[in-house]
C-alpha cells in the first residue's frame, strides 16, 4: 500500500468546465406561448462532463481510501498477521463513511447514464466502485472494535481475526484504483489535447488557451518527474517550456490594462509548481520528499486552475 504523502495525479485532473462545455445544450421551447430553456432528453451529455463526475468521484474517495490503510499498517507490528496486541500505540483505523461511498457511487451513476458510453472507463469505474465499497465495509467494523476499546477486553483476538479481510480488500482496492487511475488519465489528456488544439487555432491566444496549456504542460513535466530514471535534459527543457507559457499568462492584461481575473493563480501556484520542480530536477535519484512536494504543487495548480474562472 502506498503512504499518505503520495498524490496520484489522476486526483489532479482538470475539472470539465475548462475543458467544454459540461452540460447538455438548451434548446428553446414554449409555455403557455412563453419560449423557455428546456434540456433535450438523455445521453446529451458530453464525454467532458462524464469525466468530471468520476474524477470527482476519485478526488473524494480515493486518497482517504488509501489513507485510512496506510494509518493503520502505521501502528500495527505485522502486515502479515495484524496487531500483536504488544504495540504501544494503538492508532485504530480511520472510517470510510458511508457518504463518500455513496457520493461517490452517485457520481457515477450519473456518469453511467447520461453520458456516452466509454468502454474501458466504464468497466474501470464499476470495478473501482465495487471495490470502494467492499473496503468500506471491511474497515467499518473494524473501526468500531477499535474506537470502543474492544480490544482492550478480547486481547485482539478480534482485530487479528479481521485484519486478514481488511488486507485482501484493500490488495484488490489498490489493483483497482491504479487501473482507474490509468485509464481516466488517459481519457483526460485525450480531452486535453483535443481543447488544446481548439484554441491554438486562433491567432490570439486567450486566458483560456494559457489555463489548458499550464495545465496540460504541467502534467506532462510531472508525470517526467515522477520517476527517478528522468532525463535532467529533457526536464530541463519541460521546465523552460512552462515557464515561458507562465511568463506570459502571468503578464497578460486585460483591454483597460488591469489582470486577466482567470489567470490570477499563475503568479503564485504556478510559481509554485514552477520552484518544486527545479528542486525536483535538481535533487538525487530516490528523493521521495522533492516528489510529494511536486505532486502537491501541481494539485494546488490545478486547482488554481478550475477555482480562477
Amino acid at each position: 500500500m502506498r503512504t499518505t504523502a503520495t498524490v496520484r495525479l489522476a486526483a489532479l485532473l482538470l475539472a470539465c468546465a475548462t475543458l467544454t462545455a459540461c452540460g447538455r445544450a438548451a434548446t428553446v421551447g414554449e409555455r403557455d406561448g412563453t419560449p423557455v430553456a428546456e434540456l433535450p432528453p438523455a445521453p446529451l451529455r458530453s464525454e467532458a462532463w462524464k469525466l468530471d463526475r468520476m474524477i470527482t468521484c476519485y478526488n473524494d474517495a480515493d486518497e482517504r481510501a488509501h489513507a485510512a490503510v496506510s494509518g493503520y499498517l502505521a501502528w500495527i507490528a505485522s502486515a502479515e498477521t495484524g496487531p500483536s496486541g504488544r504495540e504501544r500505540h494503538i492508532g485504530g483505523i480511520a472510517e470510510l463513511p458511508a457518504q463518500v461511498v455513496d457520493k461517490c457511487s452517485d457520481q457515477m451513476h450519473l456518469a453511467h447514464t447520461e453520458g456516452p458510453a466509454m468502454r474501458e472507463l466504464d468497466g474501470a469505474a464499476r470495478a473501482y466502485l465495487a471495490a470502494l465499497r467492499d473496503l468500506s465495509m471491511q474497515i467499518l467494523p473494524l473501526h468500531r472494535y477499535y474506537q470502543g476499546g474492544v480490544y482492550k477486553d478480547d486481547g485482539f483476538a478480534r482485530g487479528r481475526a479481521l485484519h486478514a479481510g481488511l488486507m485482501e480488500s484493500a490488495r484488490q482496492f489498490e489493483r483497482a484504483s491504479e487501473t482507474f487511475s490509468t485509464v481516466l488519465d488517459r481519457e483526460n489528456e485525450r480531452h486535453l489535447l483535443a481543447r488544446l488544439a481548439e484554441l491554438q487555432d486562433g491567432d490570439v491566444r486567450d486566458a483560456g488557451y494559457y489555463r489548458v496549456a499550464l495545465a496540460f504542460d504541467g502534467r506532462r513535466l510531472v508525470r517526467l518527474l515522477e520517476s527517478d530514471a528522468f532525463s535532467r535534459d529533457e526536464a530541463k527543457r519541460q521546465i523552460a517550456s512552462f515557464e515561458r507559457i507562465a511568463g506570459s499568462a502571468g503578464t497578460m492584461k486585460r483591454p483597460d490594462g488591469e489582470p486577466v481575473p482567470e489567470l490570477r493563480f499563475v503568479n503564485d501556484r504556478a510559481g509554485a509548481f514552477l520552484r518544486a520542480a527545479k528542486l525536483r530536477a535538481g535533487t538525487a535519484r530516490g528523493d521521495d520528499g522533492s516528489r510529494d512536494h511536486l505532486l502537491r504543487a501541481y494539485r494546488d495548480l490545478v486547482e488554481g486552475i478550475n477555482t480562477s474562472r
